[in-house]
């Protein structure tokens, strides 16, 4: 839940508002038999939006330039037959989603988000399996033609770290933590609520009133309760699995109620065009009362009790933690610089004794307790502890200088028009 993780880039091309589809995509460059597109353009530059505020003329260039080097390696990768195992797609592009899971509270958080562009799981794997296939192919030719050509001795690595030793970083103070999570979730009697709210609504459907009108008064879907409910039109698959079913079962002008992941809805089926449907649904979400916070706060504020009495703090993790990526690991979240800790429990881990527990911490996630399992003071690295980063460092630096001499020899060799401008 706290582990310092890489964003992958489908994360930022999937939740950027100038993302949406295109009825005509201009192209920016092409390159040998590739192009690149103004849209595909706008997401990389969305992509490296924390690096750059502004979005200049000569910035576009420069990070067109870059894909422009991208596809020229794509070219010949494919020209010299270079081949991916379908397989290895799969699992990076697997890899990818549960990356992206892995930034969200829950997947019905994610889905919820993959349902303002009208996605679900499935979908968003189709839409970017041929971007990773692509990437996989260019590193593939990279590693063979660049990166296995290329060594470092151990002297190479000796004579750089007697002449750089100011330049090497001590490692800084780092802690080994463990934690106990406690979700916060909607009970029964929550749940019971919001049914019986749906079928007031119901009822007043019944009685005649509009069903925009009613979407516009109750519905909580932000994206389209402003609409009247007004789902517009869309295919099997983008939309999630329980809403799939519902509306297929549905003739135009019957009006359903059904449960998914986000909550109750009420949905009508206006009319069907082939393999699409255009629907318009009430929701109303199923979200944790005051009285289910509390109750998560008793939960959690028993297993501390349990803690503080001397019990096996992994052991509690086991049995109540709701975090499963840790619970079976007995809560063990891993190593951190101290720096480096997630901000919501940075204060009260940071002066913590090694076996000591902190108090109840509330997060997004829900109810925390974390232990300081290990503390390792800042240090200054050995030659032996450093040697093999040192070595990867200065590996990289002659991959990335092979690398310029191989984009600048193919740009001689293949046709590269840019239509920037």
């Amino acid at each position: 839940m706290m582990k310092r993780r890489c964003i992958p880039w489908v994360i930022f091309l999937l939740f950027h508002s100038s993302l949406s589809p295109r009825v005509v995509d201009r192209i920016v460059a092409i390159v040998g038999t590739e192009v690149i597109t103004e849209s595909e353009l706008v997401e990389r530059l969305f992509l490296n939006l924390p690096q750059k505020e502004t979005h200049s003329d000569s910035y576009q260039a420069e990070v067109l330039n870059g894909m422009i080097e991208e596809k020229l390696l794509l070219v010949q990768a494919k020209a010299e037959t270079i081949e991916v195992d379908p397989k290895e797609v799969e699992t990076a592009l697997n890899n990818s989603i549960e990356e992206i899971k892995s930034r969200f509270p829950s997947e019905e958080a994610l889905e919820t988000e993959l349902a303002k562009e009208k996605l679900n799981l499935e979908g968003l794997k189709e839409r970017y399996r041929k971007k990773i296939r692509d990437q996989l192919l260019v590193q593939k030719w990279v590693q063979e033609k660049i990166q296995r050509k290329i060594t470092v001795s151990d002297l190479e690595v000796q004579l750089f770290y007697e002449k750089h030793p100011d330049s090497i970083p001590p490692l800084p103070e780092q802690a080994t933590l463990s934690h106990i999570l406690i979700v916060i979730l909607p009970s029964e009697k929550t749940e019971k609520k919001v049914q019986d709210r749906l079928l007031r609504i119901s009822e007043s459907l019944g009685k005649g009133e509009p069903f925009a009108s009613l979407a516009r008064r109750y519905s909580e879907d932000p994206a389209n309760a402003k609409k009247g409910g007004d789902l517009g039109f869309f295919r099997r698959g983008e939309m999630v699995k329980e809403f799939d079913e519902a509306v297929s079962q549905l003739k135009p002008g019957v009006i359903a109620p059904f449960r998914s992941r986000f909550g109750y809805h009420l949905v009508e089926v206006l009319e069907r065009k082939g393999d699409e449907v255009h629907a318009r649904h009430i929701l109303l979400q199923v979200l944790p009362s005051k009285e289910d916070t509390l109750i998560a706060r008793k939960r959690i504020a028993a297993v501390r009790e349990k803690v503080l009495v001397g019990q096996d703090f992994g052991e509690l993790a086991r049995q109540h933690s709701d975090d499963l990526e840790t619970r079976n690991d007995g809560g063990i979240l891993g190593v951190f610089s101290l720096q480096d800790i997630n901000p919501f429990f940075k204060e009260a881990v940071v002066d913590l004794k090694v076996g000591e527990v902190t108090p109840v911490i509330k997060s997004p996630y829900g109810f925390h307790l974390i232990k300081l399992v290990d503390r390792q003071e800042a240090k200054t690295l050995t030659f032996e502890e450093i040697k093999e980063n040192l070595r990867n460092y200065l590996v990289n630096k002659r991959i990335e200088k092979a690398y310029q001499k191989w984009v600048e020899d193919l740009k001689k060799e293949i046709y590269v028009e840019t239509r920037l401008n």
